[in-house]
């Protein structure tokens, strides 16, 4: 697959004007969501759901040009911007692989079924999809040392999350359609010298956001 790499901006504050919530479609990760902004503050910041814009004739699009997820610029929502940074860095094996399962997870819930195809140019009937990691939350570390192995600490009470947000643009008015924002439990264990890299949830993450935004395509396409 050959993806056109576009340089499209993601849109912070998404207006309720212009977007309407889907009534009935609540994910499996509702409860989790709830609490990890519950955790961190990230209600504050970012409105979870799956939100579009009305009157949208979806079933017309069969391609979908698929951009580089975007890593550049994940916060940590339980430091507060200006006393440090809250900024989340992923080194370059670490965004391999998350891209690695990102684009695994597209291919096999957009493309394998024959129902879109990968674009290179904008069109009609072509979508842009548009992902960024916009959050990752560690848990909070146990008071007593654990006893593992140095490179592991075992973490209580909370479990470390992450946070997508999912837009889909026309790709000849570049007009935002769709968006749909969620957060995910990562677990309690945090590995400090990968703490964010390898973790064994992030395919399925991955696919669990994917195939959620297909199905509700296929809502909207009456599929």
């Amino acid at each position: 697959m050959t993806n056109r790499l576009l340089q499209i901006p993601m849109i912070a504050g998404l207006a309720a004007r212009s977007l309407q919530a889907r009534a009935g479609t609540p994910g499996p990760s509702d409860e989790s969501a709830r609490a990890a902004q519950s955790k961190t503050g990230a209600a504050e910041k970012l409105v979870e759901g799956f939100f579009v814009v009305p009157g949208v004739d979806f079933a017309t699009y069969k391609k979908i040009v698929v951009t580089d997820l975007n890593l550049a610029d994940i916060k940590n929502p339980q430091i507060k911007p200006g006393r440090e940074s809250n900024q989340v860095r992923l080194n370059e094996e670490q965004e391999r692989f998350y891209r690695a399962q990102y684009v695994g997870a597209v291919v096999g819930n957009f493309i394998a079924d024959g129902t879109y195809s990968t674009a290179l140019d904008a069109g009609g009937d072509v979508l842009i999809l548009n992902t960024a990691i916009a959050q990752i939350t560690p848990p909070k570390q146990q008071e007593k040392a654990s006893d593992n192995s140095p490179a592991m600490q075992v973490f209580s009470g909370n479990s470390s999350s992450i946070t997508v947000v999912v837009e889909l643009f026309d790709s000849v008015t570049q007009q935002l359609l769709a968006t749909f924002t969620d957060t995910q439990d990562l677990g309690q264990v945090w590995e400090e010298e990968s703490p964010i890299g390898y973790n064994t949830r992030i395919p399925l993450i991955f696919d669990y956001w994917m195939a959620y935004m297909r199905k509700e395509l296929d809502e909207l396409s009456l599929r």
